[in-house]
């Protein structure tokens, strides 16, 4: 996959759309149990089981094996082009790789969207794509969402928790607003460099990109503190209820 021309990497990423699409649908027919159907916060319950097994067992396999393509080394992982990428590892490419997972996940589910969220998987489809045929920056913002996936494995995990264990509840979702606070502080670092530091081809291109991701991560994080707000008055009610009872 590494070195295709821009038509053939196209059709790459169609074809990993499909695919997901049908795996989805052959796991709701044939392996599912009906109650996973249920519609939970909007969603259907089963789609936050394989989120979350993507973001567990995919996504951080993906972030070590780019990385690793540069020892680690984030200025030169930053300041890379797909063209460079091309020529490392034996003609392996993990930046495209990359890719065409995150289109092929963001498009998967986006028959069972909420409107809201059909916006913003088809905005994080599109930016991959646009990104895929972009100089600069793309290694930057491939490496952005991967992170932010990964952060997203612990609020599914929250989510999926049966409410038997509400402490258990409780405490992931105060973990998981530290690792969206932390994961976005680290991203907008590299939002930074990629909106400054880098040379992109039109200011067009500089303002949309980088307007996009801000906009996204805003948005993240204020949802994610809200939440994490909501738990935390919940908890503490049900704390000083319980007192209460006692007294």
């Amino acid at each position: 996959m590494a070195g295709q021309p821009a038509g053939e990497f196209f059709y790459t990423v169609l074809i990993a759309v499909a695919v997901g699409y049908a795996t989805n649908q052959v796991l709701l027919k044939f392996v599912i149990k009906p109650e996973w159907t249920v519609d939970y916060e909007g969603s259907p319950l089963w789609t936050f089981y394989m989120c979350w097994a993507t973001q567990l067992f995919l996504f951080p396999v993906l972030t070590y094996l780019t990385l690793k393509q540069y020892d680690f080394d984030l200025e030169k992982f930053f300041n890379t082009t797909f063209e460079e990428c091309n020529s490392l590892g034996n003609g392996i490419c993990w930046l495209r790789y990359d890719a065409v997972v995150l289109v092929a996940y963001f498009m998967k589910d986006l028959s069972i969207c909420t409107p809201l969220q059909a916006v913003h998987h088809l905005s994080g489809a599109l930016l991959t794509l646009i990104f895929s045929f972009t100089t600069y920056g793309g290694s930057m913002y491939i490496l952005t969402i991967l992170l932010m996936e990964d952060a997203n494995m612990f609020w599914n995990f929250t989510t999926i928790l049966p409410n038997i264990f509400k402490q258990t509840k409780y405490i992931f979702s105060i973990v998981t607003f530290a690792v969206y606070t932390l994961g976005h502080g680290f991203n907008l670092y590299v939002l930074y460099f990629m909106c400054f530091s880098l040379n992109f081809n039109t200011i067009f291109q500089r303002v949309l990109m980088c307007s996009a991701a801000f906009t996204i991560m805003y948005f993240r994080q204020t949802v994610i503190t809200q939440i994490m707000l909501d738990n935390v008055r919940k908890h503490k009610c049900e704390c000083t209820m319980k007192k209460k009872k006692h007294i």
